[in-house]
This record gives C-alpha cells, structure tokens and sequence, in this order.
C-alpha cells in the first residue's frame, strides 16, 4: 500500500467529475477550486520520468477535503496534461451524491474532457445517467441520451415509476440553467409527455421570473377553473406572483401576492380582482352582473428597536360571501389589528386598533364595533419583593380601549389591577400561594337612545390556593394525585351593574378556568363576593398508557346577580366540570371534556375528540354537544366531526371527511377520494360536497386532482 501527496492541478479530475454533477450547482465547483492538498492512497504507485507519467494501480483512494474519489487505475500524462481514471470510478461529493463510470478522460489543463457511461446518485436517491457526459468548459456540460429519476430502481431491472429521458442535456453554468432537447416523460418506461424543448434552473441558481405549474379544478359555483401563475423577481429581498385564474362560469379571476424583505421586518399582501360573466360573455346587460368583487389581505412585523415591534394583520372583501363563492376562505368574521408591542422577559405592552367585519347575513356592518385604540399591559417585579420569600413578586396590569360604532352605542373603559403574589412550600410538601389585589376601573358610554353613562368602581379581592401533589414512582410508572383548594374573597357588591358590556358576553365554564377568579373573558364583567373552587387533578403516567384528568366544582355563599342562564355559575354550587384524557403510545389519543348539572347531573356540555393512528387506519373524531348557547336558548349546539384514512397497501388509501350539524339534523361539509403516497409520487383525487347556502355562496360539489413529483413540483 503506497501513499502520496499530490497537488491540486494533478487530480483535478475532481473538478470534472463534480461539474459533471451539475444539479449540485456551483457550491461544489467553489469547493473543490481551493487550493487544498490532495492525498492518494494505493496498492501501486509508479512514476516514469522520462515520460512524465505518474501510475497509480489498485484500489486508488483519492481524499481531497470532503470529497473522495475510488479508481481501479489513475494516470497522470504530465506531458500532454491529460488524466485519465478508469476501473470502477466512483466519486463521492460533500453533499453525499456519487457519480459512477467506467472511465475519464480530462485534457485542455484538466478543463475539458469526456466520461463515458457517466452515472450518478444524489444525496436524495435521485439518479441520473447518461451515454457519454462532456464538459465542454468550466460552466457548461453536456449529456447524451441522458436519463433523470428519483424514484427507486425496480428489483426486477423493469423502468421506474418515471422518468425523463432527453437526447441531450445542457447544464449551463453561467445562464444557471438545464435545458433539456427532445425530452419525453415516462411512466413506467411508456411516454406520456413530450416537448421539443425545455427548461429549468440549477438547484443553486438565483432567483428567475417565470411561470410556475399550473393547477386545475372544477367547482360549482365557479366551473373549471384554470390557474395558471407567474412569478416575479423583482429583487433580492422583493417577490410577486400573478396568477390570473380562467373560470367557465366566471370568467376571469386576477389573483396575486406580493411579498417584500426590508431592513426592519417584513410584509405580505395578497389579493384578487374579479368583474363576474359567464365564460363565453363578451359583455353583459345586466347591471347586476358588473361589480367588481375582490379581496386584499395583509400581515407584517417590523422590529423597531430590540424591544419595540409594530405590525399589522387583516383582510379586506368587497362583500360577504365573495371569499367563500371564489373558495379563498371559509371564514363567517374578518378581524384586523394594527399593533406596536414591546416585550421584555415576562413583561409586555400592545397598543392595537382592531376592526370586525361578519360575514353572516345576519350581520350589520354599522353596529360592529371598532376598536381604538386599544392598551393591555403586563408588568412584573422581580421575585422576593417580601423578605424570607423568594418567589413573591407584584404584578400590574393595565386595560383600557375606546368602541366606536356607525349606528349604535360608544363607550370607553379604563382597567387597572396591582396584585401581590405570595408562594410558600411546607416541609411537608403543601403548597400555598397568597394573592391580594386592588382593581380600580372606569366606564363612559354614550348610548344611542339613552342618557350618557358614567360609571365607576373599585374592587379589592384576596385569595389563598392550597394544593397537595403526590406522586408514586417507580422505574415502569408515576402516578400523581393532587387535591387542590382555592378560597376567593371580595365584597358582594353587584359591581356589574349599570356596566356597559362589550367585551364579557362570552363565558365558558370548564376545566381550564376552573380555578380562575374571573370567568368572564373581559374586563367589563366580574366575578364577586366569597367562593371556593375546589377539585382534584393527576394522572397515570406509563410507559405505554398515560391518563390525566381534572374534575372540579365551584360554591359561592351568595348566588351572582345578573349571571348568564345556564353559564354553569349561575347558582350558589355551580356546574362540575372536568377533562379525562387516554393515551396509548403513539396510537390511540382520546380526550373528553364535560359538564354536568350540580343538581341532576344532566349533560350540559360534551366534546370528545379521539385520534386513532392503527394502521391501516387513521382517523380524527371530534363531538361537541352543548344544552344550549346562553345568549340564544334556542340555539342548542351539537355537532360532529370525523376525518379517516384507510390503508388497501402501503401506498393506496381511502380518505374522507365529513362534518354534521346534530341539532339541525343537517350536513355541512363532505369530502372523499384516494391517495398514493409512494416513494417519488404522490397523488390525491377528491371529490368535496359543501351543503351550506349563503346567498350567492351556494352549496355544490367540486373536484380536485393533485398530482406531486419528487424534485419537480406538483400539478
């Protein structure tokens, strides 16, 4: 076994074969162009010197940097400066890919030169092959009956799932370009596809305009519609695609997006424009069939100083239902929001302007409020602000907005609350946490067909939780039982009186508020007088099973004035609520939350939601049943939700989705189709059934076919 050092130009045969393998692009040419020591390693090493030929036989190993070439034979012709490897070549780059051959042949100061038979494997199982690959110069290379696929080699020898096939190839360097001459595209070895001419960027290459693949899709409402977009460079920090979508019953739909990377932050804006008539319409008679319709919609973040942040997030349309009629969104509420936020550790200050459009036929746009501007602030201390402990800290919170309406009520608050925090640990392993506050708020509303209202109040409050985890372990399991106490004190003042109420009209008792002092979202309601919340919580924790659970109770010594009919705290015990939740492995993920009547123990609330992943079976149900909406007492919700894929082979599924309303006894959404997963291709043909009418949002039926190819996008 032989060992020598030789310089860079003496194997620059390294150069060749990875400019060879141009879809790694120029990264590998940079590399391998430093002047880097270069180490061989042989069973043979022979120099003639009168010829000027350097040998070297038998298991040729050459290491330059990252990059490891394999040879049978390596001559050096130092006189007519030709290097010639053969035997088995192999070469094996930074990025893992490999090229293999029989023979190369580099001339011209090692820049030109031939491989016959040239094979290659990419770091991602891709290979490509080729008759004879020449490198005409440094930048551009060029295959015969060339042949490119990332699928997996049949076992049997037979043709891929696909491939292209091209009777020459070009990898230019400079254009940052592969152009592809004669190329069919095959299935299986049989042609379905052929273009005279095509191209395609390097992997490395800079940005290009340019078109992107096309999609297809039919829908009831909109017909076949054709997208067919195009994207812009228009800058290294700034992009756009224009992508006008061709419907049958429609006509022209403009759609766009637009995205730009500045010094401080960054900003999108998407939108479409669209003046409805039927595809074969060159003009209409009909008044009503020329608005213009469209939607623009927007966020981005910009950093102002390492604390200080603004940015913005929101959608406009032209109309209610032209979001979900042209399927760009599904949603019945539009929130937008400018915002400028600091954020420092624990602490955080946001000064927004929100705005709310519905969607819903019943909604008014002139009594939906605005909000601005709009202040939450979160301040703490640091810890120990009491001598002998440790963890206790203050906290102050700020709250405070303006609503203004077109027709309707306006109004104003203000919210301040200081709280102490005191956590103390027993010996014993009890823990207590002390809290005191003082809240101090403000109200002016100018109702429309009222007197002005100005209101305020004052609400000190103190509570102490006591809570007792316990814990059971082993090596295989643990097991925790915790008992959890919290006694909440405050005036029984009905400090909701008189209150405008704009943003507490929404309670949801359950287990995550359980053991809050304040139930009610805002700050407009309050809680009051003197409560206990208790309950228990643990789990079993396997190494195969887990179980977790929470179930707990409220009692108040005086029932709350003015509480919402059936919010579950209404009376002087309220509802239990609870969560129990199962999980097995990585399979089987169950949770189910409840709340049942203090009195009867009726269902008030159920929603289960079970994932199951056994193959060949995965599949979502989420259940949701509540007695009814407080605000509405007609209006009991019950509905399902189920999602399933069903494995026939490892690559072949049935998949489908579907969504009912319970209460009304009515479908909402419908879905079923295959999918193929293989190694190179996936595939998903669905048929949707939407059962919801919206004014000209009209239910129907749309089909979907996407077809994806590995390294080539999807159609």
């Amino acid at each position: 076994m032989k060992k020598l050092l030789l310089t860079t130009t003496a194997l620059g045969f390294i150069g060749f074969v990875s400019a060879s393998l141009a879809l790694e692009g120029e990264k590998l040419q940079d590399s391998l162009s430093k002047k880097e020591e270069v180490f061989l390693e042989a069973d043979q090493l022979d120099y003639y010197q009168e010829q000027g030929v350097v040998v070297a036989t038998g298991k040729v190993e050459v290491l330059k940097g990252t990059n490891v070439v394999f040879a049978d034979q390596i001559i050096y012709d130092q006189t007519q400066n030709i290097v010639t490897a053969q035997g088995n070549v192999s070469y094996i780059g930074p990025d893992g890919n490999t090229v293999f051959t029989d023979k190369v042949v580099l001339k011209d100061d090692l820049k030109a030169g031939v491989v016959n038979y040239f094979k290659a494997r990419l770091d991602d199982g891709s290979l490509i092959a080729a008759a004879q690959a020449r490198r005409v110069s440094e930048t551009r290379t060029e295959l015969d009956k060339a042949v490119y696929s990332p699928c997996e080699l049949c076992s049997d020898g037979s043709d891929p799932q696909w491939q292209l096939k091209a009777a020459k190839v070009v990898i230019d360097n400079d254009e940052q370009k592969v152009k592809y001459e004669d190329a069919y595209f095959e299935v299986y070895g049989v042609p379905v596809a052929y273009t005279p001419y095509f191209s395609h960027p390097t992997p490395n290459a800079d940005r290009e305009s340019g078109f992107l693949v096309p999609s297809f899709r039919t829908d009831s409402n909109l017909g076949g519609a054709l997208e067919v977009p195009y994207y812009f460079n228009i800058a290294e920090n700034m992009e756009a695609v224009v992508a006008p979508i061709i419907t049958t019953k429609e006509g022209l739909v403009l759609t766009g997006n637009f995205a730009h990377l500045t010094q401080y932050g960054t900003y999108n804006i998407e939108g479409s424009l669209t003046r409805p008539r039927g595809f074969t319409e060159l003009s209409s008679t009909d008044e009503s069939d020329k608005d213009v319709r469209g939607h623009i919609k927007g966020d981005g973040l910009f950093d102002i100083s390492e604390n200080w942040d603004l940015g913005f997030d929101g959608q406009f349309t032209s109309d209610d239902t032209y979001l979900r009629r042209y399927d760009f969104d599904n949603t019945d509420l539009i929130t937008s929001r400018a915002y400028l936020e600091r954020i420092n550790e624990r602490n955080f200050t946001r000064l927004q302007m929100v705005h709310f459009r519905g969607l819903l036929e019943i909604d008014d746009s002139k009594t939906t409020p605005f909000a601005a501007p709009y202040l939450r602030s979160h301040i703490e201390s640091n810890q120990g602000v009491i001598p002998g402990y440790k963890k206790s800290k203050i906290n102050l919170d700020f709250t405070s907005f303006n609503i203004e309406r077109n027709l309707g009520d306006n109004s104003q608050r203000g919210s301040a609350r200081a709280s102490l925090n005191i956590p103390y640990i027993t010996s014993g392993g009890h823990v207590f946490e002390l809290e005191t506050s003082l809240r101090a708020d403000k109200f002016y509303s100018q109702p429309l067909a009222a007197n002005d209202v100005d209101e305020s109040r004052v609400i000190p409050e103190a509570s102490v939780t006591w809570r007792l985890p316990m814990v059971s372990e082993d090596s295989s399991k643990r097991i925790l039982i915790e008992p959890i106490m919290r006694i909440i004190a405050s005036p029984n003042t009905n400090y909701n009186k008189n209150i405008p109420n704009e943003d507490s009209q929404d309670v949801e008792f359950s287990e995550v508020n359980l053991f809050s002092s304040n139930r009610y979202r805002g700050i407009d309601r309050v809680e009051n007088g003197i409560r206990a919340q208790y309950g228990l919580r643990g789990g079993y924790y396997g190494e195969d099973y887990k179980i977790d659970y929470v179930v707990g109770q409220n009692y108040r010594l005086k029932e709350q004035k003015n509480a919402p009919l059936n919010s579950g705290i209404e009376d002087n015990l309220s509802d239990y609520v609870g969560k129990v939740g199962v999980s097995y492995k990585d399979k089987i993920d169950a949770a189910y939350r409840f709340r049942f009547e203090q009195d009867s123990f009726a269902a008030r609330r159920h929603e289960v939601d079970l994932t199951v992943d056994y193959y060949p079976v995965k599949t979502n149900v989420t259940y949701f049943n509540l007695d009814y909406d407080f605000t509405n007492q007609t209006d009991n919700r019950e509905e399902i939700t189920a999602t399933a894929q069903v494995n026939m082979t490892p690559e072949w599924s049935v998949v489908g989705q579907g969504s009912r309303n319970l209460a009304s006894d009515q479908n909402i959404t419908a879905m079923g189709g295959l999918k193929y997963e293989g190694d190179c291709t996936d595939v998903l043909a669905v048929v949707r059934k939407n059962f919801i009418d919206d004014r000209d949002a009209k239910s129907g039926t749309s089909f979907d076919i996407k077809v994806a190819l590995k390294n080539l996008g999807e159609i």
